[in-house]
């Protein structure tokens, strides 16, 4: 029987290759992006997510349930057991409140008030991005000038004392 190939299975050759990238695995700098601009991904999105869920809505709405159909059998709709267990198992001060907010004059200005924080988180986001670039390109000048400063001490220091190896010591 041959052993050999059995430490050739177990150990594949490519073992180091992998090795490296796992530990030299450094994340891209700039993130990758849909396209440069996220709101016609985003509407794309939820037009996707409104159209995978109208068949579902579709049949909770209009398609009355067969009459062999478990908590909906007997009824006219699917919906109305939502409403019959509001009033049959919860206290009768949640069905009022449930009734109340779901009064189209609180839903919509709910709605509203969500479109209206989305478009506050974008516009924010896109003001600490800027901000973020403009910190990034004052900590790069600022690296750039002790850089600057300090090859001048450097040369400085050297016109001194040009024959001493070790730089000077403070004094206590």
């Amino acid at each position: 029987m041959d052993v050999a190939p059995v430490p050739q299975s177990t150990f594949p050759p490519h073992t180091s290759d992998a090795c490296w990238l796992d530990c030299c695995n450094v994340p891209q700098e700039r993130v990758f992006k849909a396209s440069r601009s996220n709101n016609f991904y985003m509407a794309m999105l939820l037009f996707i997510l409104f159209l995978s869920t109208l068949p579902v809505v579709y049949t909770v709405v209009s398609i009355p349930p067969s009459f062999d159909c478990g908590p909906f059998s007997g009824k006219t709709r699917m919906y109305d057991v939502i409403g019959e267990t509001l009033e049959l198992d919860f206290p009768s001060w949640f069905g009022k409140v449930f009734g109340y907010a779901s009064n189209p004059g609180v839903i919509l200005p709910f709605i509203l008030l969500m479109v209206l924080s989305l478009y506050y988180l974008n516009a924010t986001s896109k003001s600490y991005k800027e901000a973020n670039l403009e910190l990034k390109k004052k900590i790069q000048m600022q690296a750039e000038e002790n850089k600057r400063r300090n090859k001048q001490r450097a040369q400085k220091s050297n016109e001194e004392n040009p024959f001493e190896t070790e730089p000077a010591k403070p004094k206590d």
